[in-house]
């Protein structure tokens, strides 16, 4: 059985809010509230592919395999349109499309584009992060520190979706929705995409110039020069958003716009984007509302009777008998089996230990899954506080995902159910499960 009490202390100091059982009550059968969609515009990978980072336009960053994560942009106008990532991962730019830059790790910021119609489109740094191109809607080129400008596209048809630098920052390419390839300095122009469905979003060069990749929305890849093909994204929602390819031109990465990542050649896959949601329904959704009903049920959301003394493992009819009848024993585990059994959820193999969870055949791993990729409201989260221990130590039912904010209902919180927001990056997360049917 996993004794649970010491994150009681810890889960109170990470919380961003520890909400009243009172202030989760569902009114009668009202639809359960949750974060919009989210939307993705890039993906960036780093010189090996040994990782990758993503954004979403409301500035939920995810990095992936060798990326740091480092932080999120945030206070800006409009939304976020590009991110990119060093070589080896140890610093990243993110720019929003009225041209604020954040800079993280190893990327110096230089500046931030102004002046500009339209609005930005993208941005790439160098190899090392001393520089970064940034490009308009409308074509006007922005280049800071150690990349060179070369000039601006003009004569277009549509509209600049996307620009790429070489790792030394002696060269760029910028791309048209349209598809038209403008190639400067050490950039060699290959041709332009055609026959494509759809539009082209994004476009992406080798370390040295010469070679890139162009990828439209509905999934098709053209490669140029030293970029070997590799195939096409199939089965994405939300549409194809953006391209990267490593420095040799051997591997490649897609991103679709709900964060479905596909990676090719010599990319390693290491999970998707938080797609967000605006509902969910079915069994998730009853999952969702039987948590926050019991958070706000005064004859079940605490101990009754003495320690440990709770209606859950009481309804399971597992462990010690308490004096007034209830069972007492650890209990976080078996709230969310209880959650997950009232909701139609299978169950076997669960008991009251809370790493019977990481045994659930749907369980991901905060190493194969790291941030909680790809989590949503229905779902159980996993703790572990004992370092070079993998086994989790509390769990809690996902009621609610937005950006990097994970909020949950937990059982045995404090001796009560409780709900608890957290940063899905928290390094004590240990992974998650889905249920089934």
């Amino acid at each position: 059985m996993t004794h649970e009490r010491p994150r009681r202390h810890r889960i109170a100091l990470l919380t961003a809010t520890a909400l009243v059982g009172s202030a989760l009550a569902v009114a009668g059968n009202a639809g359960t509230a949750l974060a919009a969609p989210n939307t993705y515009r890039t993906i960036s990978v780093t010189a090996a592919g040994s990782g990758y980072v993503l954004t979403n336009t409301i500035g939920g960053t995810y990095a992936f395999g060798s990326v740091r994560y480092h932080g999120n942009p945030a206070g800006f106008s409009g939304s976020i349109v590009g991110v990119s990532t060093t070589a080896d991962g140890s610093g990243y730019a993110a720019i929003s499309s009225a041209g604020q830059v954040y800079a993280y790790g190893s990327v110096q910021h230089r500046g931030n584009p102004t002046g500009f119609s339209g609005s930005i489109a993208g941005i790439s740094t160098t190899a090392n992060g001393s520089g970064y191109v940034a490009v308009s809607t409308t074509g006007q080129v922005y280049a800071y520190g150690s990349v060179q400008h070369r000039g601006n596209p003009t004569g277009f048809s549509g509209s600049i979706v996307g620009v790429s630098a070489t790792a030394d920052g002696s060269g760029y390419a910028a791309i048209s929705n349209t598809g038209q390839v403008y190639a400067y300095g050490s950039v060699q122009h290959r041709g332009n995409p055609v026959g494509f469905s759809g539009s082209v979003v994004g476009i992406s060069t080798t370390a040295d110039g010469s070679g890139y990749a162009a990828i439209s929305s509905t999934g098709q890849v053209y490669a140029y020069g030293s970029v070997t093909y590799r195939g096409n994204p199939t089965g994405f929602t939300g549409g194809i958003a953006g391209v990267s390819v490593t420095a040799n031109g051997a591997g490649y990465a897609a991103v679709s716009g709900t964060g479905q990542v596909y990676a090719y050649g010599t990319v390693s896959y290491w999970g998707n984007g938080d797609p967000g949601s605006t509902s969910v329904s079915g069994m998730r959704a009853t999952v969702v509302d039987k948590a926050r009903a019991e958070a706000a049920n005064p004859a079940h959301n605490r101990e009754i009777g003495g320690t440990d003394c709770n209606f859950y493992s009481t309804a399971l009819g597992v462990g010690p008998r308490c004096a007034n009848g209830w069972i007492g024993q650890a209990w976080c585990a078996d709230f969310a089996k209880w959650i997950w059994g009232q909701s139609g959820a299978r169950t076997n193999g669960l008991d009251a230990g809370a790493v019977s969870f990481s045994r659930y055949s749907t369980w991901r791993s905060d190493t194969s899954f790291p941030n909680l990729a790809g989590v949503q409201p229905g779902d159980v989260v996993g703790w572990r506080f004992h370092t070079g221990d993998s086994r989790n130590d509390h769990v809690g039912v996902v009621v609610a995902v937005s950006g990097d904010t994970i909020t949950t209902v937990d059982g045995n919180f404090s001796n009560m159910v409780k709900a608890n927001t957290f940063n899905r990056t928290h390094a004590e997360i240990s992974g998650y499960a889905s249920p089934l049917t």
